[in-house]
C-alpha cells in the first residue's frame, strides 16, 4: 500500500478496479487466496481514496465474499455478503441475475454456518427477483423454490413450506422429464411436508352420538 501513498483518489480508485479486475480472473481460475487478497487490496484502496459508494465496490465485496466461501471460510464470508446487500439497498440498484443468484450463495452459506433461520429470507428474495427478471418456468427458480422448501421444513414452517412445496413440484413437472434428479426431490419434498402436515394435526374421531 505504501507504493500507492501518493497517488490522488482518482488514482487510487482506478488502480482499486485494476486490483478488483485482477482478483476476478483469478477467482473464475479458482485460484481463491490469491482472487482474496486482489478484493482486499481492492477494497483497501477505494476506501483510502474515499471513493462514494458504487456497483464496483458491490461486486468487490459479493466476489470476496465467495472467493472466503469457496475456502469454507464462512465466518468471514457472510459480514462481507451482508455488507454488500446493505450497499445495494443503499444504491437503489435494480434487480440483476448476478444478484439473484448471490443471494442464492448466501442463503446456502447461511445454511451451512449453522444459521438456518435467516437462509429462507434470502431463498425467497432470490426466488422473486429471478421471477421479476424472467417470469414464467425455469430450473433455476424450481432449485431455488426446492432450496426454499427444503428451508422451512428444516425449520418445522410446514404450513409456509407446502405451497413453495407445491409450486416447486408442479414447474418441475412442466419443465423436466421423469426421473431428472430435481423433479424426483421435489416430488419427495412435497411428499416430506404433506406427511408432515398431516402427523401434526390432532386425530379427529366422530363425536359419540
Amino acid at each position: 500500500m505504501a507504493l500507492y501513498q501518493r497517488l490522488t483518489p482518482v488514482d487510487l480508485s482506478a488502480v482499486a478496479v485494476a486490483h478488483h479486475n485482477l482478483g476476478y480472473c483469478f477467482l473464475v481460475e479458482s485460484r481463491f487466496p490469491e482472487a482474496q487478497r486482489e478484493f482486499e487490496t481492492a477494497l483497501d484502496l477505494w476506501r483510502s481514496a474515499g471513493s462514494p459508494e458504487q456497483r464496483d465496490q458491490f461486486h468487490c465485496l459479493t466476489n470476496l465474499a465467495s472467493a472466503l466461501a469457496l475456502q469454507e471460510k464462512l465466518s468471514e464470508a457472510l459480514p462481507h455478503a451482508e455488507a454488500a446487500m446493505e450497499m445495494f439497498a443503499r444504491l437503489g440498484s435494480q434487480d440483476h441475475s448476478d444478484v439473484a443468484l448471490f443471494l442464492s450463495h448466501m442463503a446456502m452459506w447461511l445454511k451451512r454456518a449453522g444459521r438456518v433461520a435467516e437462509a429462507p429470507a434470502r431463498l425467497e428474495a432470490s426466488v422473486r427477483m429471478e421471477q421479476r427478471l424472467t417470469p414464467g418456468d425455469s430450473e433455476q427458480i424450481t432449485l431455488r423454490l426446492f432450496n426454499l422448501g427444503a428451508c422451512l421444513h428444516q425449520l418445522g414452517r410446514d404450513p409456509e413450506a407446502r405451497p413453495v412445496a407445491e409450486e416447486a413440484d408442479a414447474m418441475a413437472k412442466r419443465l423436466l422429464p421423469e426421473g431428472d434428479a430435481l423433479r424426483t426431490k421435489c416430488a419427495g419434498l412435497l411428499r416430506l411436508v404433506g406427511d408432515a402436515a398431516n402427523t401434526s394435526k390432532p386425530d379427529q374421531q366422530p363425536a359419540k352420538q
